[in-house]
């Protein structure tokens, strides 16, 4: 969390999170306005009757995307994957609060903000720990082929290894329990 910590503080980290904060902001809306929206409108109507026979499965995405961005941390190009990930995922969020909002309004939003807590806060946060963690794993790696030393490298893999199983345990709490936990808080019928 301390890197968490020390990334905010840097003005040039702050201004680049806020500058891809616009531009998908600015992504989504057109992609909202510009695309025909009837069939995904619909189904957020019908979001009552999804939630009571459907579940919440991320697991394979949020493989596919630990994969992606694990390779791209192996090979220390997060300055490539990291905007284009959070670019990607602050398209999807403002995508969905501007859906639940064309729909269901001021409670929409409200929704929509719950609903990006439950499914999105927690994942993107081990996402980044995760990510940090395996490009230090990385560096760690070759700098201790040269040295010879494995203390760090057991410490750092035993955090990766946590990282994994924490997303892993996530995701089975979201198929098992998000549903009952998204359809409790509906605030429209």
């Amino acid at each position: 969390m301390n890197y968490l910590k020390i990334k905010l503080k840097d003005s040039k980290t702050r201004k680049l999170l806020i500058y891809l904060s616009l531009l998908s902001f600015i992504i989504s809306f057109l992609l909202f306005k510009k695309l025909d929206n009837t069939l995904l409108l619909n189904n957020l109507k019908n979001i009552p009757e999804l939630l009571n026979t459907t579940h919440l499965n991320f697991f394979l995405p949020h493989l596919i995307i630990i994969l992606i961005l694990s390779f791209f941390a192996l090979f220390n190009l997060n300055f490539l994957s990291f905007p284009i990930y959070f670019c990607f995922e602050a398209i999807c969020i403002f995508y969905n609060i501007l859906s639940f909002t064309a729909i269901y309004y001021f409670k929409g939003f409200i929704y929509s903000l719950f609903y990006i807590f439950l499914t999105k806060f927690f994942y993107l946060s081990l996402i980044f720990l995760l990510i940090h963690q395996i490009s230090s794993l990385t560096q760690i790696i070759f700098t201790n082929i040269l040295n010879k030393t494995h203390l760090s490298l057991k410490k750092n893999l035993k955090i990766t290894i946590f990282l994994l199983f924490a997303l892993f345990i996530y995701d089975l709490f979201l198929y098992f329990f998000g549903t009952n936990i998204l359809s409790f808080f509906l605030p429209f019928n």
